[in-house]
């Protein structure tokens, strides 16, 4: 049986996702780099390990909620866009203003860029691409802390095969 082909939203979505994981992952890396001690340990993701149960009712959640997320981006653009009759304006501030939401770490320094590149490439997908992408980016990045590892004889394995099967 042949796959389905992938549309050009989907592959930009995942291409988001790409770019929103790494962007991430630099987030993270850059204290070190720098000499800085690292940041505090979080436990995003845990309560994935308790159950496969718990982790296969969490797709269709976490699918949920990153559609609203999407459509709540498209709303506050629109309505920036009419308050402020340009879209560059508008996408600008909308970057500021989740930017300015998720500012909360050990080192806003670092994290501040990060997040204002992070959600200026979501609001370019969104007003160059569409609904769509971003929320096939949204879903990819919502689904990210269900991967726990790849090394499938760890004893924790059993959650991660869950999410790929």
């Amino acid at each position: 049986m042949e796959p389905a082909p992938t549309t050009l939203s989907q592959r930009l979505g995942q291409n988001l996702f790409v770019a929103l994981t790494l962007s991430g992952l630099v987030g993270a890396l850059v204290p070190a780099w720098i000499g800085l001690p690292p940041r505090t340990p979080t436990s995003g993701g845990v309560q994935y390990l308790t159950s496969l149960g718990y982790s296969a009712a969490a797709v269709p959640d976490l699918s949920i909620h990153a559609v609203l997320d999407a459509m709540m981006y498209v709303f506050i653009f629109v309505l920036l866009r009419i308050i402020l009759r340009k879209d560059w304006l508008a996408a600008g501030v909308l970057v500021i203003i989740f930017a300015s939401l998720g500012s909360q770490g050990d080192y806003p320094v670092i994290s501040i860029p990060v997040l204002i590149l992070t959600r200026a490439a979501a609001a370019f997908v969104l007003i160059r691409f569409g609904l769509l992408a971003l929320t096939v980016g949204f879903i990819l990045g919502a689904l990210t802390p269900m991967f726990h590892t790849t090394h499938f004889t760890a004893w924790y394995a059993r959650r991660s095969q869950g999410v790929i099967r």
